[in-house]
């Protein structure tokens, strides 16, 4: 089974939370609650993608997420989640993580609908959450090719 914490704030009753790393396709009435650490916008112009406001999400235990907002949902969602807040977030898709270049190594990644609800939290912390990569690694060529690594590369990526 997996673990789970309880998360009470001013906007939320107690509800039970999902870690990150528990999320699976089969989950869409989840909770997670997540800081936001880094937030970007991109135009997918192929097969009608659209803009997309893109997120890397963590949860307090450090596990990251990619999660994407197509701009219908910009202002009712996208606007709550700044760079550097905690927020919970409800009712979302979880889908196959795919491409070229993955922010995360987590497999699955989280998707907005128009029913996902974002909520503000109370817990503040100033964690980063960096995963350091060993600087030999990087060199030697044994990481991920598939895996965007450090700030930078997610900056210049859209």
């Amino acid at each position: 089974m997996a673990s789970k914490t309880q998360n009470n704030t001013a906007n939320d009753s107690i509800e039970q939370i999902t870690p990150i790393i528990d999320l699976k396709p089969k989950h869409t009435t989840k909770k997670v609650h997540v800081k936001v650490l880094h937030l970007w916008t991109q135009n997918i112009n192929q097969g009608g993608g659209g803009e997309t406001m893109e997120f890397v999400l963590a949860d307090e235990n450090g596990h990251k997420i990619h999660a994407s907002c197509k701009k219908t949902y910009f202002e009712t969602k996208g606007r709550l989640l700044l760079v550097g807040v905690w927020r919970n977030i409800r009712n979302f898709q979880v889908r196959p993580a795919g491409g070229a270049y993955r922010t995360t190594n987590h497999i699955y990644k989280i998707s907005f609908n128009q029913a996902t609800v974002v909520t503000r939290s109370n817990f503040m912390n100033d964690e980063l959450y960096l995963n350091l990569v060993d600087f030999q690694s990087v060199l030697s060529g044994t990481l991920d090719e598939k895996l965007l690594i450090g700030k930078n590369v997610i900056d210049n990526f859209y």
